[in-house]
């Protein structure tokens, strides 16, 4: 066997190693479930309507891949549609009504819309 200058500690070395190899792999598994919980717990923090179909989505996305970038974006996509104020709305079909009696008073009495007298 070939001398090194740390012949002395080998088997303290081996152990060291082996050690550090475990801590790899344990370090390794916690961010592969990490980052496969995270489209989840991403939906969840922003009360998406499909967090758990999310959810699914980021654990199935751990051995796929492609699953799980498809449940980072679904987690991120915004669902939040903003509903018409209908105090607007409102407003405005009064002014429409408004302006359609306006021209209908302008409109000399008797005489009807015209229609479109084109072949049908």
């Amino acid at each position: 066997m070939a001398e090194y200058p740390f012949a002395s500690i080998g088997d303290a070395l081996h152990l060291i190693a082996l050690l550090a190899i475990f801590v790899f792999i344990a370090v390794a598994a916690f961010v592969l479930l990490a980052l496969a919980a995270l489209p989840g717990q991403i939906a969840a923090r922003r009360s998406h309507p499909q967090t758990a179909a999310v959810n699914v989505c980021g654990w199935l996305g751990l051995p796929t891949g492609g699953f799980w970038i498809a449940a980072l974006v679904w987690a991120y996509w915004n669902y939040d549609r903003p509903e018409p104020d209908s105090g607007v709305l409102s407003a405005q079909i009064t002014r429409l009504e408004e302006v359609v009696r306006g021209l209908e008073q302008q409109r000399p009495s008797g005489s009807q819309p015209a229609r479109n007298r084109g072949t049908v």
